[in-house]
């Protein structure tokens, strides 16, 4: 199943202008903020290079990853 997400969030990355947060990830595939960033790890461990943008948000002050295709 690892792979298939792999392969899943490869795609979207690839065809996203804005990159991926973790709640898109929960949302389109039911990915915890922990699975998404083992994934992310697989990806780039077999030489993806993604690029990872800290972002705000503006009404929590809390801090959240945004990962795009470098």
């Amino acid at each position: 199943m690892a792979i298939a997400n792999e392969k899943a969030i490869l795609n979207y990355l690839q065809n996203s202008r804005n990159g991926l947060s973790i709640g898109e990830a929960f949302i389109n595939w039911n990915l915890s903020g922990g699975h998404l960033t083992k994934l992310i790890s697989n990806l780039r461990k077999d030489g993806v290079k993604i690029k990872t943008q800290w972002n705000r948000n503006p009404v929590t002050g809390r801090r959240f990853a945004r990962y795009f295709i470098a």
